[in-house]
C-alpha cells in the first residue's frame, strides 16, 4: 500500500522537474506609431511598424491591407512601413497583420473632402418641377427666357461670389426630372475644383457618353447608387445655341443607357 501511495508522487516530481527545464520564449511586442489618422483627398502618410529590441515577433511575416481599398489604399515601402493614400471619401481601417494570424493591429482611416464647391445640388431621378422647386437655393431665379416645357432653368442673382452661374433641370415631356447641371464660372481652377469634387466621392465608370466621362455616384450618402456624375467643359445640347460652357451633370443610368 505504501508503494502505490508513493508512485503518483514520484512521477509528479518527475513531471514538474521537466516542466522547469523547458526554454522561456520571448515573444516580445509590435504596435503601430499611429492608430488614427484624418486625411482629404489625395494625401499620403506611413505607418511604421514598432518592434520591442529583442523577441520572437520579430521573425514573423507581415503584410498591409485595407479594409476598403478604393478609399484609403495601402502599399508596403522600404523599411517595412505602410503608405497609405487617400482615394475616395469615406472610412476604412489598414490592418498589419502577421502571417500565422496570432497578431493583428489595426489603424481607423477617415478621409474628408478636400472641396465643398457642389454640396447641396438636388438631383432625385422623376422629381417633379414642384419638388425640383423647393429645393432651389434662395440666391438663384427663374430664367422666364431660356426656361422651357422639358427646361427650368435658374441663374445666381443673389450670391455672385460664388463660382455657380446657373442650374439646369433637363425634364421628360411628362413633367419629371432627367437630369441636374450646375453650370461654373469657366475657369481652370473651377474645373480642377469640380474634378476634385466627382473623383473625391464617387467611383470613375470608364464609360463615357456625349463627351462625358461618368462617375457612379452610388458609394456616396447623397445620390441612390445608380446615379452617375460628370463634368463637361462645353455643352451646346442643353439651350439651343448656347455654349453653356463648365459644368458638372447628375443623371440616371437608365436616361444613359451605358
Amino acid at each position: 500500500m505504501k508503494k502505490l501511495f508513493f508512485l503518483p508522487l514520484i512521477v509528479g516530481l518527475l513531471f514538474t522537474s521537466c516542466k522547469k527545464d523547458e526554454p522561456v520564449v520571448d515573444e516580445g511586442t509590435v504596435r503601430l506609431d499611429v492608430t488614427t489618422q484624418s486625411m482629404t483627398y489625395g494625401q499620403s502618410f506611413k505607418i511604421t511598424p514598432i518592434f520591442s529590441a529583442t523577441g520572437a515577433v520579430r521573425n514573423r511575416t507581415f503584410e498591409f491591407t485595407s479594409s476598403a481599398d478604393s478609399i484609403a489604399g495601402v502599399k508596403l515601402v522600404t523599411g517595412g512601413l505602410g503608405e497609405v493614400t487617400a482615394k475616395r471619401v469615406g472610412d476604412a481601417t489598414i490592418y498589419y497583420k502577421s502571417s500565422d494570424g496570432k497578431y493583428n493591429l489595426s489603424c481607423k482611416v477617415n478621409v474628408t473632402p478636400r472641396t465643398t464647391l457642389l454640396n447641396g445640388i438636388y438631383y432625385l431621378k422623376d422629381a417633379s418641377k414642384t419638388d425640383i422647386q423647393s429645393k432651389i437655393p434662395t440666391y438663384c431665379e427663374l430664367d422666364q427666357t431660356l426656361t422651357t416645357s422639358t427646361l427650368l432653368v435658374y441663374n445666381n442673382t443673389g450670391a455672385p461670389t460664388l463660382k455657380m452661374k446657373k442650374l439646369i433641370f433637363e425634364m421628360t415631356t411628362d413633367g419629371k426630372l432627367k437630369s441636374t447641371n450646375v453650370i461654373l464660372e469657366n475657369t481652370t481652377d473651377n474645373q480642377l475644383d469640380a474634378d476634385s469634387f466627382i473623383r473625391e466621392r464617387y467611383l470613375e465608370t470608364n464609360r463615357a457618353k456625349n463627351g462625358i466621362t461618368y462617375y457612379n455616384a452610388g458609394v456616396s450618402t447623397d445620390y441612390a447608387r445608380n446615379t452617375f456624375v460628370g463634368i463637361f467643359t462645353t455643352n451646346t445640347s442643353l439651350i439651343s445655341g448656347q455654349d453653356v460652357g463648365l459644368g458638372v451633370k447628375f443623371i440616371d443610368n437608365a436616361y444613359l443607357n451605358l
